[in-house]
């Protein structure tokens, strides 16, 4: 492979070609393309270890509302810079972040990683819909590459989800946090469990189309009009074939999102991954935020499911991080794999095991561009 200064591929050739090319170097294992992070919550960085694992979402939610207001803007700031070197020195060139604040702003402006930012909508009382999206419209202005989107299929009411479907462009892709918990499934299906409940405690509305007696993406479709465009489904944690089956014959460009190391330390639950990959839809991966996770590591996650799963060859794997997140995101053009042309990133993957080809705990990344 030939590269220039830059980190620009100028060809890609078979090892007999190399005979007589100067200024060859050599490397001690595995060279990849630079990682995509398909979905983080970068401005969430402040809440990194203080949030206790395994005790589910309900959990989660309540202890990060409360770090929320207990945090200032300047420790806000200041550990979304750190969550930005540690992506850097991870190998990370490219993430779908979202954004309920402009504190990242700043930090994306002083970094070579390539952001797509989703402006992220929720609230489930019809009254105050246009109001919501009135300052997501004020919000989108510190952002470039952005659009607005929803939370989640269960956190908007029926007036928000249709007034963002009128508010979408045909160029923009939308993300969606998707099945994360088996509450999800009930509370769209019977309007009842730990969900309902939940919103009860808060004093907050159910949106019309609850019940539904459907699982919440066939639910969520017949309100939210955005077939077209390509849709970031993410965790997935507790999604099945006919879910799989049904974003597959109703969305256009459908891409699941795989969050490992964040459904572990919340649901103490991996998806089933098999199932995924045996219906051929576009998997990419992400790291969520450092309140669910310990570290902003593409190369984590993948470990993760390698260990679980593994009959899926770590080729698969290193796609899914790499040119399936950049698909995703719309950066195919410039990430992703090594193409002529393409500036992609170039990351050596350190202490693998060559012969199984299998990750060890202590395999690394070595970023060469």
């Amino acid at each position: 492979m030939e590269v220039d200064g830059n980190g620009m591929i100028i060809n890609v050739l078979p090892k007999e070609k190399l005979k007589g090319k100067k200024n060859i170097e050599r490397y001690e294992g595995f060279i990849v393309p630079g990682f995509v992070n398909a979905h983080c919550h970068l401005e969430l960085s402040f809440a990194a270890g203080k949030i206790e694992k395994g005790k589910g979402i309900d959990n989660f939610i309540a202890h990060l509302e409360g770090l929320k207001k207990s945090s200032t803007r300047k420790e806000k700031i200041a550990t979304a810079h750190r969550a930005v070197e540690e992506m850097e020195t991870e190998g990370i060139v490219a993430v779908g972040d979202i954004c309920n604040t402009s504190i990242t702003a700043e930090v994306k402006n002083n970094t070579k990683i390539k952001f797509r930012n989703f402006i992220e909508v929720y609230g489930l009382e019809p009254e105050i819909a246009t109001e919501k999206l009135a300052k997501a419209r004020q919000l989108q202005k510190a952002f470039p590459d952005s659009s607005i989107t929803p939370h989640s299929t269960y956190s908007l009411s029926e007036e928000l989800f249709k007034l963002i479907a009128k508010e979408t462009k045909a160029e923009d892709i939308l993300s969606i946090h998707h099945q994360e918990s088996e509450a999800e499934n009930q509370y769209f299906k019977e309007g009842n469990g730990a969900m309902a409940e939940r919103f009860a405690r808060w004093g907050l509305p159910l949106p019309s189309f609850i019940p539904s007696g459907k699982r919440p993406i066939e639910t969520i479709s017949e309100v939210f009009a955005v077939a077209s465009n390509p849709m970031i489904f993410v965790h997935n944690t507790f999604s099945r074939d006919e879910d799989i089956k049904f974003i597959m014959s109703n969305y256009r460009s459908p891409s699941l999102c795989l969050c490992p190391s964040s459904n572990l330390f919340i649901e103490k639950s991996l998806p089933d991954v098999n199932i995924f990959s045996e219906e051929g839809i576009n998997i990419c991966l992400g790291t969520d935020s450092l309140a669910s996770t310990d570290k902003l590591s593409i190369l984590n996650e993948i470990k993760i499911l390698q260990n679980k799963f593994q009959n899926i060859d770590l080729s698969e794997l290193i796609k899914w991080g790499s040119l399936n997140g950049a698909k995703a995101l719309k950066l195919e053009n410039s990430f992703g794999s090594f193409e002529k042309g393409k500036t992609p990133g170039i990351n050596l993957l350190k202490n693998v095991d060559k012969e199984r080809r299998k990750l060890k705990q202590e395999s690394h990344i070595e970023k060469l561009f």
